[in-house]
């Protein structure tokens, strides 16, 4: 069975002509829609928000934090990212200015990070770049869940 099978497909003009429909079934009824153009070669998945959240879940930072006489450095060192801080939490945030700046910069040139060993970073980004402003610091200091360290 093919993923087209599996999950509801549409081609580009009848799901621009019935986007509605197609927002409904994605986001109230929680149904991912694979939308397809030129006889399939073009494709994309449209997914409820909050669902494409729930996938990326897993995907969690684990920054390593040491203090030292000139300061508190945070680094997510599978990343090359290091914030430095008087405290911890001066640290923290240095961490994550430096985790916007690279979140931006590998949507922006996703085609180009695809090509280099950081391609495996995706899933992380996307998820980080899907959690509102206000929450993305508590994802640099949330403990694996039971689940999350199941699939590692």
């Amino acid at each position: 069975m093919t993923m087209l099978e599996v999950i509801r497909s549409r081609p580009f003009s009848k799901a621009k002509a019935e986007l509605s429909e197609v927002m409904t079934q994605v986001v109230r009824e929680h149904r991912p829609t694979v939308i397809a153009r030129g006889g399939g070669k073009e494709a994309m998945v449209a997914l409820e928000l909050d669902d494409f959240r729930l996938l990326l879940g897993s995907f969690q930072f684990e920054p390593h934090v040491s203090f030292g006489d000139e300061g508190v450095v945070a680094a997510i060192e599978s990343f090359g990212l290091i914030g430095h801080g008087s405290d911890l939490d001066r640290a923290m945030n240095d961490l994550l200015e430096e985790l916007r700046a690279y979140a931006s910069d590998y949507i922006r040139r996703y085609a180009f990070y695809a090509q280099t060993n950081r391609r495996a970073h995706a899933p992380w980004i996307m998820r980080f770049a899907a959690t509102p402003v206000e929450e993305q610091l508590a994802l640099l200091s949330q403990q694996p869940t039971e689940d999350a360290a199941v699939t590692r």
